[in-house]
């Protein structure tokens, strides 16, 4: 049996430069020895399978993920519940659409007048003209510069200052309307939910004499009951063609819907 090496013995100099490069030098005012945790977190392995680029480490990053991606689904659906002006564009085409042929101006109610669908229509006007509608039927000139827009018969107040008020049964989500008149002007247009308050008001201006201006609105958080049109006295009337509206889901289902695809997606995987 080959004798045993004598066991090797590290001077006190060998000992204080081992445990002086053993760990980093601390600092001025740190401690010089760490905990038990830093140092088994000095010394940790990362498994073969865990690294970077490998499939187990991929699915790791994709469930840590999810919350992240969950949220920003919520905070996109979130923006839907919103309230702005937009274009004809935005509608589905599949819309409410009155056009006001085949209406008579002489048979509606001069404050209260029904359209049908579930619109009715206040007329409150001031100033100078009298009470009641305009009964000529062919307002095509005024809507010329408006591609697509029916032209013939529109709705047309008497007033010099024009105060009218569009209400709909149940509420919608959207809608538009051309405004026009014998002159440049401006109306302020306010949109109302159904318990009567303020969404938002708009100034709807026309591009110039004898032309017409669209104006659209959505409402997505929650559904339009009234919209209110008026204009200083200008001893000129108000025009309004092409009365157009919809409903479209809440924003509550359309959240539902985007949780669902993600739910979809997580167990596609």
């Amino acid at each position: 049996m080959p004798p045993r090496r004598p066991a090797h013995r590290r001077s006190a100099e060998q000992r204080q430069v081992h445990r002086a490069t053993r760990w980093h030098r601390p600092g001025p005012g740190a401690h010089s020895h760490r905990s038990a945790r830093d140092k088994r977190a000095a010394t940790k392995q990362i498994h073969p399978a865990h690294a970077p680029g490998t499939v187990r480490h991929i699915k790791r990053r994709k469930q840590d993920m999810k919350p992240a991606i969950i949220a920003l689904s919520l905070t996109g659906l979130a923006g839907l519940a919103s309230a702005d002006l937009i274009g004809l564009e935005e509608f589905t085409g599949s819309e409410n659409l009155i056009t006001f042929q085949g209406i008579s101006m002489a048979d509606l109610d001069i404050h209260a007048a029904d359209l049908g669908q579930g619109v009715t229509v206040q007329n409150n006007g001031s100033g100078s003209g009298h009470d009641g509608w305009r009964g000529h039927t062919d307002w095509t000139r005024f809507f010329s510069n408006i591609e697509g827009a029916s032209g013939g018969a529109a709705l047309a107040d008497s007033w010099g200052a024009s105060d009218l008020t569009i209400n709909f049964e149940n509420g919608v989500n959207r809608v538009g309307f051309l405004l026009s008149t014998g002159t440049m002007n401006n109306w302020k247009v306010e949109f109302h939910n159904l318990a009567g308050d303020l969404i938002d008001s708009v100034a709807a201006k026309m591009p110039r004499h004898n032309k017409a201006v669209f104006v659209g609105f959505e409402s997505l958080a929650e559904r339009i009951g009234a919209v209110r049109i008026t204009d200083a006295e200008n001893g000129y009337i108000t025009i309004l063609d092409d009365l157009r509206f919809e409903t479209v889901p809440a924003p509550g289902a359309l959240a539902a819907l985007g949780l669902g695809g993600l739910a979809a997606s997580r167990r596609r995987r």
